[in-house]
């Protein structure tokens, strides 16, 4: 592993361990603990459309809260991945304080889309929100990483691997393959 990367996985597992997770924890635990960190702004979590030229996941900054969209029509494990991955960006700070104005070229996505994503938004918070669709390269590795390690902890400390759509047997082959343990070969972000 070279230094910038052994540097960024430093970060991570930083940011992760800190939040003191229990064991068997999930994602709404993940969103506690974020929110904790974060002085106790609430943290919602909820499926969107997002299809098309929307990115995969998001996070609204609204003035009291922040709101997660991850894609309706997917995997459980997707979703998980694209909220933790998002979780990611506001436990490493790649959002930055709510009540800072925008800057040009942030990123931000336009009023409109957002609405469009959140029909059921009260009126009173519609132009009160900040939201960023793309970010610096370094902060998408840097929340990927996040995200592969909230996988990592969690299914080290007792989490279950979340059922897909349909359970179907495994070929015998495949079954060998995947009975292994998923963590033999993964440096554990929190020492465990």
């Amino acid at each position: 592993m070279d230094r910038a990367k052994r540097e960024m996985w430093k970060k991570c597992a930083a940011a992760l361990c800190s939040l003191e997770l229990p064991d068997g924890f999930g994602i709404d635990e993940l969103l506690v603990a974020v929110s904790r960190q974060r002085g106790g702004r609430p943290i919602l979590a909820r499926p969107a459309d997002l299809t098309g030229s929307t990115p995969l996941g998001l996070v609204v900054q609204h003035r009291g809260h922040d709101t997660i969209l991850y894609p309706r029509d997917t995997t459980v494990v997707h979703q998980r991945h694209c909220i933790a991955h998002e979780i990611g960006h506001l436990a490493l700070g790649h959002l930055g304080d709510p009540g800072e104005p925008a800057q040009p070229g942030s990123g931000e996505l336009d009023v409109e889309l957002v609405l469009g994503l959140i029909p059921d938004l009260h009126p009173s918070l519609r132009g009160k929100h900040r939201t960023r669709a793309t970010y610096g390269d370094l902060a998408e590795r840097e929340a990927e990483q996040f995200a592969t390690m909230v996988h990592t902890l969690a299914m080290s400390l007792g989490g279950a691997v979340p059922r897909q759509r349909e359970e179907k047997p495994l070929p015998a082959g495949l079954r060998t393959l995947f009975d292994a343990s998923p963590l033999a070969s993964v440096d554990h972000p929190c020492g465990v």
